[in-house]
């Protein structure tokens, strides 16, 4: 062995202060010699070991392959590695060996062959988790990539290449600004924004291969190695030209139909306002006060839906009806027109967000309407001050309840919608039972007080023919 000056080396002592398992061997595959600080990694006792051929001590189907791969090593005269799992059903270790054929030979003529013997495990499992994460990536249908830091392409999964147009292989090495066509924004600032904040993702312009452009739905990672450094950038891309378009149209359709709607309940309205006039028109030729009378509570009936059409006209809600701004607008008319401008109730409103569908508003109106009328016209007498008030409430289940009533001189606790001659209290139990509700009278102070607690309105055809319920 050739030294340098100055040196007094110990080959012994080198091969046995390393980690791995050194043996030597001859072309029989018999062992030689062996070197290892940890004599541990020995599947025998040295003096049972050595001077035996591999194929006595080694078990398959790791007999097999050695020989094999050694038997190639010596024909072809060139280095080679066998890996191999131990066989040790309590614990999963692997070992990579190495094989060197030497140009050196024995007393006898045999040629000798140097095995290292290495622990691998980590490497083998760190690899297996890598071919498991490398098929996500490549199987996944949304287009990744990774570049490095100077926004080189390093990887790209079979979805980029078909999303972008581009042959395997062909994006290697290539600049990320490839791929983006957006006066908004550029790879710098968007690195920037990502070396800042860690991650980034909007839609954004980009093109294919072929010069053609499309938005697509981009989000940028940043990276780290085992060290914590960043090492590179990791970004997914989606195509959401198809999901804008398919927006696009739905959105005309969501515009179109809310301006069919709205000219639907803006007609309702007219109707409804053409039918009051008529009415007013109509009674305006009548000379008998009780008949006027029931020609003025129909316009007030008419009126209350005709306000449900007009709140959603001018909503952007077609479904729901914001209830605390009808409810103002339907009490504040009542009293105008039966009280006039110089009157002296005082108005309660307390419904807020309450909204209600069509089907549960127009009942529910026709309700307050009837309760309103009554408490004008026969609770709060002449030019007498007075307070009206209305309470709507949310409670669990979909379920409301409703607080109207007056401080006027009310009426006997007797009389009922069962025994009176009354359209409009009759009315309000019948509405109350459209709604699905039960509706219970209050006697313990002035005026009439009703508490009703009602859900989603039934139809007309669905009602049986008995009576709210008290609650």
């Amino acid at each position: 062995m050739h030294q340098q000056p100055g040196l007094n080396l110990d080959l012994r002592y080198i091969l046995k202060s390393i980690d791995d398992l050194i043996l030597l061997i001859d072309e029989d595959l018999v062992y030689r010699q062996y070197w290892t600080n940890d004599e541990s990694l020995l599947w025998f006792k040295p003096e049972e070991f050595m001077g035996k051929p591999i194929p006595a001590l080694l078990q398959e189907p790791l007999r097999t392959q050695s020989i094999d791969a050694i038997v190639k090593a010596l024909k072809e005269q060139q280095p080679t590695k066998l890996i191999y799992q131990a066989p040790n059903p309590d614990i999963e270790q692997w070992f990579r060996v190495k094989i060197f054929p030497l140009k050196e030979y024995d007393e006898a003529g045999k040629q000798l062959v140097l095995l290292i013997i290495g622990d691998c495990t980590e490497e083998v499992t760190l690899k297996k988790r890598n071919r498991i994460f490398e098929a996500l990536i490549a199987q996944n249908w949304e287009a990744i990539r990774f570049s490095d830091m100077d926004l080189n392409v390093q990887y790209v999964n079979p979805a980029l290449e078909r999303l972008y147009g581009y042959e395997p292989g062909e994006l290697m090495g290539q600049q990320v600004s490839l791929f983006i066509d957006d006066d908004r924004y550029t790879t710098a600032q968007i690195k920037n924004i990502v070396l800042q904040e860690g991650s980034w993702s909007g839609e954004i312009w980009q093109v294919r291969k072929d010069r053609t452009r499309f938005e697509s739905f981009l989000s940028v990672q940043l990276i780290y190695d085992m060290d914590g450094s960043p090492m590179g950038f990791i970004s997914q891309s989606k195509d959401i030209s198809q999901r804008k378009e398919t927006a696009s149209k739905l959105k005309n359709i969501i515009d179109e139909r809310d301006t069919l709607l709205r000219e639907i309940h803006h007609r309702v309205k007219n109707n409804l306002q053409v039918i009051t006039s008529l009415l007013s028109l109509q009674a305006s030729n009548l000379t008998d006060y009780h008949i006027r009378d029931l020609f003025q509570q129909s316009q007030y009936r008419i009126n209350a839906m005709a306000m449900i059409h007009e709140t959603l006209y001018r909503s952007d809600n077609f479904s729901n009806i914001s209830y605390d701004q009808y409810i103002h607008t339907l009490a504040q008319f009542l009293i105008l027109s039966m009280k006039g401008v110089e009157h002296r109730i005082t108005l309660e409103v307390e419904a807020t967000d309450v909204l209600l569908g069509i089907d549960t508003a127009v009942p529910l109106g026709l309700l307050i309407n009837e309760v309103i009328t009554n408490a004008l016209k026969y609770g709060i007498l002449s030019n007498k001050p007075g307070c009206i008030y209305i309470r709507l409430q949310c409670l669990p289940c979909k379920r409301y309840r409703l607080l109207i009533g007056d401080n006027g001189q009310g009426y006997p606790a007797h009389v009922t919608f069962k025994n009176t001659r009354s359209l409009g209290l009759k009315l309000i139990y019948s509405l109350t039972r459209q709604l699905n509700g039960t509706i219970m009278r209050h006697l313990d102070r002035p005026g009439t007080h009703y508490q009703i607690e009602f859900g989603k309105a039934v139809s007309v055809q669905a009602q049986t023919n008995g009576q709210p319920s008290p609650a």
